[in-house]
């Protein structure tokens, strides 16, 4: 099949109501750092089933890969030329701490953010009975210096007991703006997507990992960040190319304006250097991608401020890191729920998946070593 006829066929596969529907279903799922695995992951993993990917011989997935919290989706011999992509499937939360005279306090398990005011919460326990999550109560999360949970009616909390922000994703605008806790179900959603799509290319070796722990404490040092990644990298080989994918959370909704709904970002360093930076030729070869895009394939090269993630970990196995990722602001519930576009993350999914064909099937746009056949100039 000629490229024309394949990036075609990826675009009718990858369409919005496909992309609507997935990322629907994983943000509104409760997704609390080590509890993901086991709520998001069975949406997953029901979407995997769906499309028949696990009866597949050259497929392999773990929900929860050698009990680290994160999900893997192998395709291929990783043994040969292989690509990796990344989006971490937990959610901010909080922890339960001592009882107040108003609710309950509760501890960040993330970069706290929101001020002080009150968003609809809910909280999720661990049933040894069942063996299941279940959600305990609903309630009120009240940001500001010292965060508070408020539970609906008498019901106690106990330690052990995560609070999670309930915001259904709902649209805001008709220009396909909405808001929900896209912080990385966007990315998941784009990962999920692609790598279902190139799964039909027995050439394609694929490594799809849905990460735990991304946003976790809050410390100065990368050892921080991505801590769940941090647990999985050490049983392979590095990866020759690796695409990183996670929200570009914009200071303010008009810096944001000029981003959202523009499709998929790619950016060159991620937290000012401090995560991942795409070497000179690598970034070469997507900015020529991005200009020679399909008309229905909608990406920007984005100088724009991006936070640092599992970039931290996948860099130290290899520097070959592409950062992408769509434009959203209120980052971490600062000043609301969260937004961003869903033709963002559809044309993420889109763009994700071009250059992993491309990456594959066009060697003399991807070599490092055709850079020591020229001087200088």
């Amino acid at each position: 099949m000629k490229t024309n006829q394949i990036i075609s066929q990826m675009i009718n596969w990858i369409n919005i109501d496909r992309t609507y529907d997935l990322l629907q279903s994983i943000a509104d799922t409760p997704g609390p750092s080590q509890v993901a695995a086991w709520t998001r992951g069975s949406v997953i993993e029901d979407f995997l089933k769906e499309h028949d990917l696990l009866d597949k011989s050259d497929v392999k997935w773990d929900r929860n890969y050698k009990n680290t919290g994160n999900g893997l989706l192998r395709q291929g011999d990783p043994n040969k030329k292989n690509v990796w992509l990344f989006a971490h499937w937990d959610t901010i939360s909080y922890l339960i701490g001592e009882k107040s005279s108003k609710g309950y306090n509760i501890i960040p398990y993330y970069h706290h953010l929101m001020e002080e005011e009150a968003r609809d919460g809910l909280c999720l326990g661990f049933d040894l009975e069942s063996k299941q999550y279940k959600i305990i109560c609903r309630g009120k999360v009240i940001g500001g210096d010292n965060p508070k949970f408020i539970p609906d009616g008498d019901n106690k909390l106990e330690s052990g007991y995560r609070v999670v922000f309930d915001t259904p994703i709902h649209e805001i605008d008709k220009d396909g703006y909405y808001a929900g806790q896209f912080d990385d179900a966007a990315g998941c959603t784009a990962i999920l997507l692609a790598a279902t799509y190139l799964s039909t290319f027995s050439d394609i070796n694929l490594i799809t990992c849905f990460t735990d722990e991304e946003e976790g404490p809050v410390c100065k040092g990368n050892t921080a960040f991505s801590r769940g990644s941090s647990r999985i990298l050490p049983d392979f080989s590095a990866p020759d190319l690796a695409i990183v994918s996670d929200m570009h959370s914009m200071s303010s909704k008009e810096i944001a304006s000029d981003y959202l709904g523009k499709g998929a970002l790619l950016t060159e360093y991620a937290s000012n250097t401090k995560g991942a930076v795409t070497p000179p030729w690598l970034f070469s070869s997507i900015k020529h991608i991005v200009k020679s895009l399909n008309p229905e394939i909608k990406a920007i090269i984005s100088p724009s401020y991006a936070s640092r993630s599992d970039c931290v970990n996948v860099y130290r196995k290899t520097p070959n890191v592409v950062l992408a990722g769509v434009a959203s602001y209120n980052r971490h519930y600062s000043n609301g729920i969260p937004v961003c576009s869903i033709y963002d993350v559809m044309n993420l999914a889109r763009t994700i998946s071009v250059i992993v064909l491309k990456y594959f099937k066009d060697d003399q746009l991807f070599d490092a070593n055709l850079s020591y056949q020229n001087q200088l100039k």
